[in-house]
């Protein structure tokens, strides 16, 4: 079971996390807390279990200090992601509509090299809306999507919107966060679900996995 160093909250609202009895396995992606009385428990998604994750929400919310936090430690790239964001990771970038398609049909045509027994390794695509504007990115992502978990590859996309109509391959990202957004309805198509309330704060999100519910990001330092 993991537990957590908690440093509260009384007059930061701060909550860091601090893992004491295990370290989250390549699969394991920590997305933040959810609230149990006096108690927090981390809010974990597991990519074997539901491969791929899509994060939506607007901007200033929190969605690239949620990934900053959950893929720091693992083995990823990051495209359509600028210098000024995820300043935490060390991972190789890629932007550019040709270099990123490019660089997608090479990983692709290398799949036949790794099977589910490799280290997992994370595809994180920023502002994933833009891109798949480009049929040919959208073609590539969507292959991804269907064949990368065989192959322990795992995508992250990120947006401020996830309307089936923006990303027509949203059913095959299996584990998904919705932070704020403007329109009630925008959470039911993300989620597959209506929560209760959806005045969100800052940092404040629901997510659907093998769980449902609703949860906190921690902090990136």
């Amino acid at each position: 079971m993991i537990t957590e160093l908690v440093i509260l909250g009384a007059v930061t609202g701060v909550i860091k996390y601090s893992s004491k009895d295990r370290k989250l396995s390549d699969h394991e992606l920590m997305l933040g807390y959810k609230n149990l009385g006096v108690l927090r428990k981390p809010i974990i998604v597991n990519m074997k279990n539901t491969p791929h994750l899509m994060v939506c929400g607007l901007s200033g919310n929190g969605k690239t200090k949620m990934i900053e936090f959950a893929i720091k430690d693992k083995k990823c790239v990051l495209l359509n992601c600028f210098k000024e964001d995820f300043k935490n990771v060390d991972a190789k970038r890629i932007i550019g509509n040709d270099k990123i398609l490019a660089y997608l049909k090479g990983l692709l045509n290398s799949m036949k090299l790794r099977d589910q027994k490799s280290k997992p390794f994370y595809v994180v695509i920023d502002e994933m809306l833009v891109l798949c504007i480009d049929k040919e990115i959208t073609k590539a992502i969507q292959d991804i999507l269907a064949i990368g978990r065989h192959h322990s590859i795992f995508l992250i996309g990120i947006s401020q919107i996830g309307t089936k109509e923006a990303v027509k391959f949203k059913d095959m990202l299996n584990a998904r966060v919705c932070f704020r957004q403007v329109e009630e309805s925008s959470y039911r198509t993300i989620l597959g679900y209506s929560p209760e309330n959806t005045q969100l704060k800052k940092r404040e999100f629901y997510y659907y996995s093998n769980e449902v519910g609703k949860g906190k990001t921690y902090t990136i330092n």
